[in-house]
């Protein structure tokens, strides 16, 4: 689809070879209305972005950003970001859960108990970290529509317990928690970032 007099050809041929309903997702999306007289390849790489990031924001409020944890069976209770200070004086971003998960207290057993977790999770990629579904997003689409390149990003999540473990009786308090985490993170973050390529 290199120009828009291409755009019935191309849809066409998409529809015939991957069974992709391209005429209604132009039509619901606004795409087809958004093309109509651009005739630059830039400002349609543009167009084609900027209703990509409309359609991906929408559908994220919709299905909520942390959809993948809930369904591993966790009900997320609260977010927020926080920064951790690392000894190379830079700052890593992580996005903080709340969560409560159902865990069997014994194999081949039907005993179940409610268990507190605290989650830290970041991304990193080739030249950013971020911990803000929406920032890597836009990177990723502005990174691959107008220069080509991946950022190949990796999903780092840790997790703690917190409250009174069900198996032991030991209580951690999210404090605890949270120092854990952050002290792991610390520890992490030298190894898995090549701090010299971020931004």
């Amino acid at each position: 689809m290199g120009t828009v007099n291409e755009y019935g050809t191309g849809s066409s041929r998409m529809q015939a070879e991957a069974h992709i309903p391209t005429d209604r997702f132009y039509s619901e999306t606004g795409l087809a209305a958004t093309l109509a007289g651009l005739v630059e390849p830039e400002a349609k790489r543009r167009a084609i972005g900027d209703t990509f990031i409309a359609v991906f924001e929408r559908e994220v409020r919709r299905l909520g950003i942390d959809r993948c944890l809930l369904a591993q069976g966790y009900t997320i209770y609260g977010n927020q970001d926080i920064g951790i200070e690392l000894d190379n004086g830079r700052r890593l971003m992580v996005r903080q859960l709340g969560s409560q998960q159902q865990v069997r207290l014994r194999e081949n057993s039907d005993e179940v108990a409610v268990v507190d977790s605290l989650i830290y999770y970041f991304f990193v990629g080739q030249e950013r970290v971020t911990n803000d579904h929406y920032e890597r997003t836009f990177i990723d689409m502005k990174d691959r529509l107008l220069k080509g390149r991946d950022q190949r990003w990796a999903y780092v999540t840790v997790a703690a317990h917190q409250g009174t473990l069900p198996w032991s009786g030991r209580t951690i308090s999210r404090e605890e928690a949270a120092e854990m985490l952050t002290g792991f993170c610390k520890l992490l973050a030298p190894e898995v970032i090549d701090w010299a390529r971020v931004k």
